[in-house]
This record gives C-alpha cells, sequence and structure tokens, in this order.
C-alpha cells in the first residue's frame, strides 16, 4: 500500500491544533454569556450539550478516517474484486480528487473520500476503503444500520420503526427505505442459513459447543400473514392468507426423578371459566366451539405460591419461514445440529397434532431419539369440547371432562379411549356434509385426535424425565413474530415476508446470533438509494 501508515508527528499536530480549535468554539457556545438567554431550561442545555457531542464526534471521526493510509491503494498490490477477487484497475487517476461519500453515523452525517476501482471481468466498480471500513453501500454507518434494521423488526409497521428513530435515535429514514434496507439485510441472513442447511445436509455442519445440554425440547407449529401478487404494482392484488412455519429450539436445566413430580393436574386446568377460556383460545382457529359464548373473564384469586417448573429454559433459538413443510424441516434439522440438541441424553418434540409437525419429527428427530409428546393444553381443548358436545348438562358435562381430563394427566389412555368411544357410539356417526358445530363431528374428531397421538401421551413419564408437555414456548414466539407480520392491513410479498422472518426469528433468539451476523462480511450490492456519489469538489 502507497501513503502514510497513519498521521506523521506534524500532521498529527496540526490535526491537534483544529481540535483544540473547534473544541473552544463548542465551550463557547455552551458558556458564552450572549448564549445563556437560549439556555435556561435543562431541556435546553441538555440539547445543546449533545448537539456539541456529535459535532466533536462528528469530526474526529471524518479526520480519522482521512487519516487513514488505504484511503489510496497501490497498482503493485491491486485490491481484488468484492465478487470474483481477481485484481482490479483504478478508476479514479492520482491526479483527479477522490469521489466524495456521505455517510450518515450516529454522530451525525460526514464525508469520506477514496479511490474507486473496477473488476475487468465482472465490471464491478468498489471502493477498497470502503470493504476495509465493513462499510455497506446503503450510506448508513454499520451501527445505524443495525439500530433500523432491529426497529423495522421490532415496531409493529416500518411506518412506526420510521417514527420511533426519528424520535429515539434523531435519525431520518423514511418508512419505504427502512423497509428495503430490512429485507436486503434479511435476505442475506436468510442465504446464510441457507448454506448452513446446505453444509448440514452434505454433513459439514460444525457445532460450536462442545458440552451438550442437559436436556432439549423442540415445539413446531405455525402462524399466518397475507401476502398479495408478485409484480403486480402498488396495491394489493389477490390477497390471501398463507401460513408461517415457525420452530423453537431449546436448551433446558431438568433434573430426572424417579417419581411423577406433579401427579394432580393444575388448579388452572380444574377451573370451569378459565378451562372455558383456554379451550376457546386453542379451538377458534380450527373450528367454532359448540355453543360456546364469549368465556367470562377468570375470577381473581389471592397470588399462590407458583409451583417450580420441573424443566427451566436455558437458551431459545427461533427458526421461522414461509417455506414448504419438507424444506422447512431441514431448516429445523440445521439448528438442532448446530446447537448441539441431538447430544442432548433427554430431548423431546412437542407439537400439537397437525399432521406435518410428526412427518418433520419422524424424518429429523425421531431417528436423533427424541421424543414425541403431543401438546396437552390442545388435548385439553379437544377433550373440553367433546364433554359439552356429549352431555346436555352443564354439570355434567364438567365431570366428563374433568374425568377425561385426569385420565389424560395420569397417562391412562386406554381408558380414555373407551369412553371417547362410548361418546361416539351413544351420538352416531356423523352425516358427510354436517356443520362443524354439529356435537356428532366434535366427539369424532376428538376421538380420531386422540386416537392417532395416543403413543405421544405418556404425561408421566415425561414429567419424571423432566420434558415440557405444553407448547407454550412457541405459541408466545408465534404471537410475537405475529405482532410484527400479521395485520388486516399489511400484505406481504413472498421475498420480503422471508426476510423480515427471518430477522424477527434472529432477533428473538438468545444465543447472540445477531452481533454473529452483523460481525459477518456483508456481499457486495449496488447502493440503496440515489445520490450517494458525489465528486469532491
Amino acid at each position: 500500500m502507497e501513503g502514510r501508515a497513519f498521521l506523521q508527528r506534524k500532521d498529527r499536530e496540526a490535526l491537534r491544533e483544529r481540535w483544540l480549535l473547534r473544541a473552544g468554539k463548542a465551550f463557547e457556545r455552551m458558556f458564552a454569556e450572549a448564549n445563556q438567554d437560549d439556555l435556561v431550561t435543562f431541556t435546553e442545555r441538555e440539547d445543546m450539550a449533545c448537539l456539541l457531542g456529535k459535532e466533536l464526534a462528528a469530526f474526529l471521526l471524518e479526520e480519522h478516517a482521512a487519516a487513514d493510509g488505504p484511503v489510496r491503494a497501490s497498482e503493485k498490490q491491486p485490491p481484488g474484486c468484492p465478487k470474483c477477487q481477481q485484481p482490479a484497475a483504478r478508476v479514479t487517476k492520482r491526479n483527479e480528487p477522490l469521489p466524495e461519500r456521505e455517510l450518515t453515523t450516529r454522530a451525525g452525517a460526514i464525508k469520506l473520500q477514496r479511490e474507486q476501482w473496477r473488476c475487468p471481468k465482472c465490471r464491478v466498480v468498489f471502493f477498497p476503503f470502503d470493504h476495509k471500513l465493513k462499510l455497506g453501500t446503503e450510506g448508513y454507518s454499520p451501527r445505524l444500520l443495525e439500530k433500523a434494521v432491529r426497529q423495522a423488526t421490532q415496531a409493529a409497521s416500518f411506518q412506526a420503526a420510521s417514527e420511533d428513530l426519528r424520535a429515539l435515535a434523531e435519525v431520518s429514514i423514511s418508512a419505504t427505505h427502512l423497509q428495503r434496507l430490512s429485507e436486503r439485510v434479511g435476505k442475506e441472513w436468510a442465504q446464510a442459513r441457507d448454506q448452513e442447511v446446505q453444509a448440514f445436509r452434505e454433513d459439514q455442519l460444525v457445532c460450536p459447543y462442545a458440552a451438550a445440554p442437559k436436556a432439549a425440547a423442540v415445539m413446531v407449529d405455525g402462524g399466518r400473514l397475507q401476502t398479495r401478487a408478485e409484480e403486480a404494482g402498488r396495491g394489493v392484488q389477490e390477497p390471501a392468507w398463507r401460513e408461517t412455519k415457525v420452530a423453537c429450539c431449546l436448551s433446558l436445566s431438568a433434573a430426572e426423578q424417579a417419581e411423577d413430580p406433579q401427579p394432580e393436574p393444575p388448579s388452572k386446568f380444574l377451573d370451569a371459566a378459565r378451562v372455558a377460556q383456554l379451550a376457546a383460545e386453542i379451538k377458534r382457529r380450527s373450528r367454532p366451539a359448540l355453543g360456546r359464548a364469549p368465556a367470562a373473564p377468570a375470577k381473581k384469586r389471592r397470588p399462590q405460591k407458583r409451583r417450580r417448573p420441573a424443566s427451566k429454559k436455558r437458551v431459545r433459538t427461533v427458526v421461522a419461514s414461509m417455506a414448504d413443510s419438507e424444506t422447512f424441516g431441514w431448516q429445523v434439522a440445521a439448528e438442532v445440529k448446530r446447537r448441539g440438541l441431538d447430544r442432548a441424553r433427554r430431548k423431546a418434540c412437542v407439537c400439537d397434532g397437525q399432521h406435518y409437525n410428526w412427518t418433520l419429527f419422524e424424518m429429523h428427530l425421531l431417528p436423533w431419539g427424541f421424543l414425541g409428546i403431543l401438546d396437552f393444553v390442545h388435548l385439553l381443548a379437544y377433550l373440553h369440547d367433546a364433554a359439552q358436545a356429549w352431555k346436555k348438562d352443564r354439570g355434567r358435562a364438567w365431570k366428563q371432562y374433568e374425568q377425561w381430563l385426569r385420565w389424560a394427566w395420569s397417562g391412562q389412555v386406554k381408558a380414555l379411549l373407551q369412553s371417547l368411544r362410548q361418546a361416539a357410539t351413544a351420538l352416531g356417526e356423523p352425516p358427510a356434509d354436517v356443520a362443524e358445530s354439529d356435537p356428532r363431528k366434535i366427539v369424532r374428531e376428538t376421538l380420531g385426535y386422540v386416537q392417532n397421538n395416543r403413543t405421544r401421551m405418556d404425561y408421566p413419564r415425561y414429567r419424571r424425565l423432566g420434558l415440557p408437555t405444553s407448547s407454550a414456548a412457541v405459541e408466545s414466539t408465534i404471537k410475537q413474530i405475529n405482532r410484527r407480520v400479521k395485520g388486516s392491513e399489511k400484505f406481504w410479498l413472498n421475498g420480503g415476508a422471508e426476510a423480515i422472518l427471518q430477522l424477527r426469528a434472529a432477533y428473538l433468539s438468545e444465543d447472540d446470533r445477531t452481533s454473529a451476523y452483523w460481525s459477518r462480511p456483508r456481499p457486495h450490492a449496488r447502493a440503496a438509494g440515489a445520490g450517494r456519489l458525489r465528486v469532491a469538489a
């Protein structure tokens, strides 16, 4: 490299004088008598101090970058193309002014000057100094871009995120531009995820964790969002609901016990109002409940000492995608392998009764020794509805539900199936065109649900092993994801939805993967927005 490695002594002293001059002017703006009438309230004083601090910080950033030796690269050792790594050719002539770039930072806008080079093979124009500084082409410093993208995934909408950034970070980025930035980064992270999946399929994925967790759990479920037609211009064309697939991969600290740590069902499963409310919430997605009015709010009770859970979550990571079931299965399996959850001695897959959940389990998790566990809360909702359908009297229906619940809780699946068959026989076979709320159909569906999942209902054993019997973790995660992507006025293109899901999943994961993603070199891309490059005057 040509040029100075850093400032020579005389240049550093000259820069020091300029710094002291600026700092002196900043001091005068804060403390000069003529300015005190404008600095009365604490807010006015704080605003002025922060403004002066930003101006001084911007000066330091700009001058420190200008003092870097590689601002001008050497033709003896030309920089490599960011795409093909082949030697590039200089575009900026030695006697020409350097192209200038404006960069928005946490300290405000600064200007950078650096040489332009071009790859003869790829025809890519790039700036080697930008690559040394690990700058993208978006016009924002990496830290500011990170804050903008994070807020775009946290807020309810891009418009809300734009307003938050303006109010909290004093940065103005339009909602449309914020969407472009977020989708670009999300697609980069999705590409990194796909590379890990491919490495897993080729048996080359490396687990960075030496020690295996004591216990582990994988929970799979789905959410929903609305999409619109691709390449149909502005506005919503061909709106449709699509399923999002979500998985929680958990490491657990759980002790194995000789006896069932909780042989009796929790009190909340034996409270009529709370059970009705819980069943309504679970079953509302699939079909209307039989004659069910909105559940009354549960009565306030004196706080009780909470039972310590048999299994305690240590680290949660999240996988979310719009992909088909087969592709999503490989994504989940790669995450399990990367986390080392396959090496846990006790491990479970906890899901509701959807067929594709157990197809994923049998293909990817069962070979590693995972136990399949039917989510108990979903089972509870089926049993509650079936009892209401069979027994017309409310009191008798509750007694029937309680009996079924206790059988299920204690793992007495044979007795539960026998009683459900009795109920189905008593009500008779439902016609083909029967309504969803017909008692015969509800009881038959519950019978089929229990019959199909009977091998996943040994709940006393699961509790002894310290494994979870509820998929509440993934249900909660889906609510957090839905808050960002689901809404009556939110319509996504497939690529944009996948990008935002990847960002949301990364920020919901608790293994600091976002820091790892942001520290990676970003792929070369065209500048986002016009007017980013100008020749210095």
